[in-house]
This record gives structure tokens, C-alpha cells and sequence, in this order.
């Protein structure tokens, strides 16, 4: 298992280009042109409120030989898991075609990058496929125990609670001291939906809330800062899906939408205003404004 873990180390990032000293059956590679070896991983399947998962993954190898390898133990499937956030990375291996792990609560977060490899177990001296491509006619090679001999495209995947993501824990009011007073910026590249106010505007905005937090002037906040926030960040989100699809944010608002039965980000529409509406509960009529007893 080390010999695994220390051979996927090395391969941190998919390199379609990548020369290896022997020949490795791999996507838009010709060493074996007339084989496959494919990964499919079916997405896994998350505990509500909890970034505990199971992991689930089939491989598919078309190679007599390097089927004939794993069939005598000689060489395995393997799928590796990392989440750079978590600083976890794990090697699972099989000598079936298929595996399935459990992850617990908070051991992956964020982007976790799933890998399936057919990697050696033992050495392979002088060992030749005959699917190889001609170039390695007559040819064998000594493998070493740990190396890859198949692999696939990575997949990646975000693991967190976004879905289940209140709308209010998805922006954040922020001061910004190069911002004009009287007047807010909106930032979308993050994790979170970044208001900015100016020094002032901002401490008078903190002021507020604390002090109204709990009442139902509370309201007041809710459509003067939110409500138009949130609108501009639905309809800047329809038109940049290829932008914003991996931010927590959007996949936050997507599944708060699909909730309300209201258009997926990335529709073409001229207005947000009653989608924006529906997400906070129509905030208009909390205002005091529009209280029966006044």
C-alpha cells in the first residue's frame, strides 16, 4: 500500500502529455490504441447537513493482459481522493471492478479530486502486452512495483452543505475603504456573495443591524440591502454560469430556487424580481410599513 500511496503522490495533477518509460493505457494516449480503461464514478451520495459520503466508483479495462494481471493479484484498481482543504488524500484499491468507501463527517470539504488508476503491485519484469501499439514491437519493459499502469480522467467534486444553505449565511456585508459613500459594490468570485460598503457606510450599517436585530424594523435591512443584492446576483449568475457554477454561492441559490420551483441559474430571463422575492420570503411584507395594526 505505501508503493500506491507514494506513486499517486507524485501525480498530483492529470497531465494528458505526460511520458512515462513504458507504455500506460490512458485517455489521449496511442500506447494502447486498440483497448480501454475507463473509471465511472456516480456521485457520491452525501448525508444531509453533513459532509459525511460515500464515495463509489466501477472500472471498466478492456486489456486481456492487464486484465490477466489483476485476475492473479498482480496488479489492482485503485482510486485516490483528495481534498486540499482538508489536506487529506487516501488510496483505495480493489481487485474487483468495483469500490466503494465511506467517508466521515468533515474528512473531505470543498474540491475533492477523484482519481481511478490500475497501478502494479509487484514488480513486472520484462513484461509486453500485445495490445501495445506497434512502435513497441519485440519490446518489454521492467515495471516496478507501485507504478501505474492504467488511468483515467481525474473527476472533481465539491463536498460541503451549500444546498442546505440558509439564503442570508450566503452574503456577507464587508467594508471596502476605497468604496464611495452612499453607494455599494457587489463581489461574486468567492465563496460567499461580498457586499461593500464604504468605512462609514459600513459602521453605520453594523450600528443598525445590532441595534434593530430582533425587531421588526429589522425588515428595513432586508429589502434595502439584500433584496436588491440578491436580485443583481441572480441575474448575474444566469449569465455567467461557466464563471460561478463551482462557488458555494451559487450552488447555495441554485438549489434554493429548484426548492421554490422557480427557473435554474443560467436561464434567459429579462428579471430576477419575483424569483429574488420568493427566496426571501417576500420581504416586503414584513415591513412595518405594511402591519395591520398601523
Amino acid at each position: 500500500m505505501d508503493c500506491l500511496r507514494s506513486q499517486a503522490d507524485e501525480l498530483m495533477r492529470y497531465d494528458p502529455n505526460k511520458t512515462y518509460l513504458y507504455p500506460v493505457l490512458r485517455p489521449s494516449s496511442t500506447d494502447y490504441p486498440r483497448t480501454a480503461f475507463e473509471v465511472e464514478i456516480y456521485d457520491p451520495e452525501r448525508i444531509s447537513g453533513t459532509t459525511s459520503l460515500r464515495v463509489s466508483a466501477e472500472f471498466y479495462l478492456s486489456d486481456p493482459d492487464l486484465l490477466s494481471l489483476v485476475d492473479s493479484g498482480v496488479a489492482t484498481y485503485a482510486l485516490r481522493i483528495r481534498a486540499p482543504a482538508t489536506r487529506h488524500r487516501s488510496v483505495c484499491c480493489s481487485f474487483t471492478s468495483e469500490i466503494s468507501r465511506v467517508f466521515y463527517d468533515g474528512q473531505l470539504h470543498g474540491r475533492t479530486e477523484i482519481w481511478g488508476f490500475l497501478v502494479a503491485m509487484d514488480h513486472l519484469p520484462g513484461f509486453r502486452a500485445e495490445s501495445w501499439h506497434d512502435d513497441y514491437a519485440g519490446l518489454h519493459f521492467d515495471i516496478p512495483a507501485g507504478s501505474v499502469l492504467a488511468q483515467d480522467v481525474p473527476k472533481e467534486y465539491w463536498v460541503d452543505t451549500a444546498e442546505e444553505a440558509p439564503i442570508g449565511s450566503i452574503i456577507q456585508i464587508r467594508s471596502n475603504a476605497s468604496a464611495a459613500d452612499g453607494a455599494w459594490e457587489c463581489q461574486l468570485d468567492g465563496e460567499r456573495v461580498t457586499v461593500l460598503l464604504s468605512l462609514q457606510d459600513y459602521k453605520r450599517f453594523e450600528n443598525a443591524r445590532t441595534r434593530l436585530d430582533g425587531t421588526k424594523d429589522a425588515a428595513y435591512i432586508k429589502n434595502a440591502v439584500y433584496l436588491p443584492a440578491l436580485i443583481y446576483v441572480l441575474q448575474e449568475a444566469d449569465r455567467g454560469v461557466a464563471e460561478y457554477a463551482d462557488r458555494r454561492w451559487y450552488r447555495s441559490l441554485d438549489k434554493r430556487l429548484d426548492d421554490c420551483e422557480c427557473r435554474p441559474l443560467g436561464s434567459e430571463s429579462s428579471s430576477r424580481l419575483v424569483d429574488a422575492q420568493l427566496l426571501l420570503e417576500q420581504p416586503f411584507a414584513e415591513l412595518p410599513l405594511m402591519s395591520e395594526d398601523e
